[in-house]
């Protein structure tokens, strides 16, 4: 088996974000998306998500939201910012994520 490095990463606070997200059938109704740090579970309140574990709307956080991380990049042109966020690590104190311009968390990862 490889031998796995522990590194401290960078990770955008868009990992711990909260969103709104419009659905695709029904106008005016929106759905909250809750990340939870890329490592455990994100959530959508759906009902698609409720009987299967996946979503459109999911899908559409983790393609348009910013998730930079110093590990592995992905900067991309995002357009959707999180409404709220709900933290499990601390920022990194006048850290910005060069992608979006919000906070930076140090995360812990095996590379």
């Amino acid at each position: 088996m490889p031998e796995l490095d522990i590194i401290t990463g960078r990770f955008c606070t868009s990992y711990w974000g909260v969103y709104e997200v419009p659905s695709n059938t029904t106008p005016g109704m929106v759905y909250i998306v809750t990340l939870d740090g890329g490592t455990g579970d994100a959530h959508c309140t759906c009902k698609g998500f409720e009987h299967r574990g996946d979503c459109s709307h999911l899908r559409q956080v983790n393609e348009k939201a910013c998730l930079w991380n110093s590990v592995w990049g992905y900067e991309h042109e995002f357009v959707l910012d999180p409404v709220d966020y709900h933290y499990g690590p601390e920022r990194i104190p006048g850290d910005k994520c060069p992608n979006c311009g919000g906070g930076v968390c140090p995360i812990r990862v095996g590379v």
